[in-house]
């Protein structure tokens, strides 16, 4: 009888085997009953067999192995895989003779290595699957650039120069599909329809970067969403708008809001683009253009005591003016405020104006995302923020200009 342990890394608390009063399975060497560290019996046998050869420790951890691989394969699963059969392990786990475990050696190692194949089979085609998904995925961008508009009273800017740097970064970040609109060619309905025409090429996992460099104007709040958003704050009775080609300055017959680009028109659109390229793709908007303010748009200001040529010169991207729609006070009014599903990068605060660089003449959120490139699309809100802030701060100008990042991708 060998009284040798069959591995030197076993423990003098474990006694292996079982006795003749139990069933088979409780007799292999191998059987674990998985008792607490706590239990004790007296339960303790021997059993007697000969030694036809002697048993080496490497030759019994390939045993092992094989047992507990092929129970929690096929046992757990259940079923037939690949042609390997649940009854053919369970007599290998149940054999009583040595000599009869031994004759079914070579078929179940076989089964072993079917399985070992068939999982590293599989890995690889998920690998496959996810790689294809990525490459198949389209960077697909809409720039909306406005130096110009059809009422004069505006004042002249630059936002039709920003294409020319967005395009680039763009270029740069591998984009393919970039539809650029500017002055005359983006108005309300130029600007309706390439944003239609976007959703409608988007696929699952495309990357959509949406970007509008223009003025911005506060106009009347149809619905009640900033009340909701704002509360009894001055700025609650007020939507953000971009200002297309086509848009009036002030309430008129030939702009009577429908002109305006509010932000509830524009959160409809990205919605149906979120959807198109559901939660696996990626959507940011950048918005270089001012939400509300208390100064002009006028490239040249009337001259303030202090200000030298070059200060009067600084071009703003907003206006004071509110476009006020009569409000009719029967209008439904929406009770909870919709989910933005993507990123939002603004020049500034709803209450802030934004102004341009004047060496060279391009917005400042513009030029600053110019400057990081992709670098600043790898950064989460609060660390692309700070970057932007101090990117403001180096051209810093005589308003208070505050980035604001929100949103998911």
């Amino acid at each position: 009888m060998n009284t040798q342990r069959p591995f030197p890394w076993s423990s003098n608390r474990v006694n292996r085997g079982g006795s003749w009063n139990n069933t088979a399975t409780n007799c292999r060497v191998a059987n674990r009953n998985n008792n607490t560290p706590s239990n004790r019996n007296n339960n303790l046998g021997f059993r007697l067999a000969p030694q036809l050869s002697p048993v080496n420790s490497t030759q019994f951890r390939e045993e092992q192995e094989m047992d507990s691989c092929l129970t929690c394969a096929i046992v757990q699963q259940g079923q037939r895989i690949a042609g390997t059969c649940f009854l053919q392990p369970m007599r290998f786990l149940v054999a009583n003779s040595l000599s009869e475990r031994r004759s079914m050696v070579p078929s179940v190692l076989h089964q072993h290595k079917s399985l070992l194949t068939i999982r590293l089979v599989t890995a690889l085609l998920l690998l496959i699957v996810a790689t294809t998904s990525a490459v198949a995925s389209t960077r697909r961008a809409l720039v909306f650039g406005l130096g110009q508009q059809q009422d004069t009273r505006w004042g002249k800017i630059h936002g039709d120069l920003d294409v020319m740097y967005v395009g680039q970064m763009l270029r740069d970040m591998g984009y393919t599909d970039v539809t650029t609109l500017t002055n005359e060619r983006a108005t309300k309905v130029g600007m309706v329809d390439a944003f239609m025409s976007l959703a409608t090429r988007c696929r699952k996992g495309d990357v959509v970067y949406i970007h509008y460099s223009g003025h911005g104007q506060l106009m009347t709040d149809l619905d009640g969403d900033e009340a909701l958003r704002w509360g009894e704050n001055r700025h609650a009775a007020w939507d953000e708008a971009w200002i297309p080609y086509d848009a009036y300055m002030t309430y008129c017959p030939e702009d009577q809001g429908e002109k305006h680009f509010c932000d509830d028109e524009v959160a409809a659109y990205l919605t149906a683009i979120r959807k198109r390229i559901g939660r696996h793709g990626q959507l940011t908007v950048v918005i270089d253009a001012c939400h509300s303010g208390d100064a002009t748009a006028h490239p040249q200001p009337l001259p303030r005591e202090g200000n030298t040529e070059e200060d009067e010169l600084e071009v703003v991207r907003g206006i004071d003016t509110k476009f006020n729609i009569p409000r009719e006070p029967e209008l439904p009014q929406v009770e909870v405020l919709p989910a933005e599903e993507w990123r939002t990068i603004s020049a500034c605060k709803p209450y802030q104006l934004c102004t341009e660089i004047k060496k060279p003449q391009v917005g400042k959120l513009t030029y600053a995302l110019y400057t990081l490139g992709s670098r600043a699309f790898r950064m989460d809100n609060e660390q692309l923020q700070q970057a932007l802030e101090r990117f403001m701060e180096q051209y810093k100008g005589r308003l208070v200009q505050t980035p604001v990042v929100v949103g998911e991708r």
